[in-house]
């Protein structure tokens, strides 16, 4: 026969004099561990609160003044993106030659020609 453990009512109370109630809260606060921004975070009532704690969405990047000389070495100091302009004469400077001849251009054609309307059987 199996033991039985009995358990009386006074060890029950004891065994839960120390757990919370299931509908206690804790303020921000009374978080011992959590940082200043932690805490501010919790506190957030909306996502742009969210934001504004963290500090995403505050950039005062200069999105349109990175040279083309600094776009292609890689040597921006400063967080600055690149213009399309700038980001195309990068790309393009670094691609090879390619030219494409008028027979190259006309197999091409046909190709297209062909997968949108196939030959039918006999031809």
């Amino acid at each position: 026969m199996p033991d039985i453990e009995l358990v009386t009512q006074a060890s029950l109370e004891n065994s839960m004099k120390n757990k919370a109630d299931i509908d206690h809260t804790h303020t921000s606060e009374q978080i011992a561990d959590a940082t200043e921004i932690g805490k501010s975070l919790l506190e957030a009532i909306d996502q742009s609160s969210a934001r504004s704690v963290i500090g995403a969405g505050t950039s005062n990047q200069n999105l349109s003044t990175m040279s083309e000389a600094e776009a292609l070495a890689g040597t921006a100091t400063t967080a600055r993106g690149i213009t399309a302009t700038v980001l195309n004469k990068a790309v393009t400077s670094k691609l090879p030659a390619f030219t494409v001849s008028e027979s190259m251009w006309n197999e091409l054609v046909s190709r297209i020609v062909n997968l949108e309307n196939p030959p039918t059987e006999g031809e």
